[in-house]
């Protein structure tokens, strides 16, 4: 993929914590690592977008970090976020701007949310958008009917869906 970036949105420790378990946790963890990996083996850069609130996403808490699965390595870029589109008040625009960037992988937490209105945001922005479909996940009651819902929202506003073994990762 030319000009692409990888956004991971949210996979922080608390979101894993919580009474209302994220939905297929296990894959989802698996399929960014796929994601991850094939990124760094075509040199896509990868950038870590993390919610900062008060309480348990206070920036640098134990809830605030990257999930234990992930694999952030040297190089990755890290961006914090306080609303839900990554790139509002972020420097994640310019970023991407600066790094020739054209298109973006999207996946990460939660769908109905952040992934949802970052997704959004990179259309509005011009960026082709491809909404990982197995690599996005959320918590709550009907998780799969609101993942469905997200994926037709995204798919509306011209973004493409794409599931890990349409990528061949």
């Amino acid at each position: 993929m030319h000009n692409a970036a990888l956004l991971i949105i949210d996979v922080q420790a608390w979101l894993f914590e919580r009474q209302d378990p994220v939905y297929q946790e296990e894959t989802l963890i698996k399929n960014i690592n796929k994601l991850e990996k094939h990124a760094r083996k075509n040199y896509i850069p990868i950038v870590y977008v993390q919610h900062e609130s008060s309480g348990a996403l206070k920036k640098n808490s134990p809830g605030w970090q990257l999930h234990k699965g992930l694999k952030p390595k040297a190089g990755d870029v890290f961006i914090g976020k306080k609303k839900g589109n990554s790139f509002f008040e972020t420097p994640l625009h310019t970023l991407l701007q600066e790094k020739g960037v054209k298109t973006v992988l999207i996946c990460g937490l939660l769908s109905q949310c952040c992934v949802q209105r970052t997704s959004l945001g990179a259309l509005e922005l011009g960026y082709e958008t491809i909404l990982v479909t197995d690599a996005h996940s959320n918590s709550g009651i009907y998780p799969e009917k609101n993942i469905r819902k997200v994926h037709k929202t995204v798919e509306k506003a011209g973004g493409r869906l794409v599931s890990i073994k349409e990528l061949n990762l």
